[in-house]
């Protein structure tokens, strides 16, 4: 701030170290999906007769929709965090 950058730029390395360990418990789960466990959505829909290709295809909507829900919410929490502690003059405010 000192030097003349806005609150964007002086906060942006560390919020993209926040976005990244907000991701992280997900990507990892879902690493692990099909390794680890099955989990209960392909379970129920072969139990009761679906083609393991669709029931698969379904497990993996799902888990790219949990993870693209994380990141939306790990963005709009640090981008509002930012402009908790930033005013409209780009001064610090704590």
């Amino acid at each position: 701030l000192s030097l003349g950058a806005t609150g964007q730029q002086a906060v942006a390395g560390y919020r993209k170290d926040a976005i990244r360990a907000g991701l992280i418990p997900t990507l990892n789960s879902m690493m692990v999906v099909g390794l680890v466990t099955l989990p209960g959505i392909i379970t129920g829909q072969l139990l009761s007769g679906i083609e393991p290709l669709n029931a698969a295809s379904y497990q993996i909507l799902i888990m790219f929709m949990l993870a693209f829900t994380n990141l939306i919410a790990t963005l709009l929490i640090t981008y509002g965090l930012t402009r908790q502690f930033f005013n409209q003059y780009e001064q610090l405010t704590i």
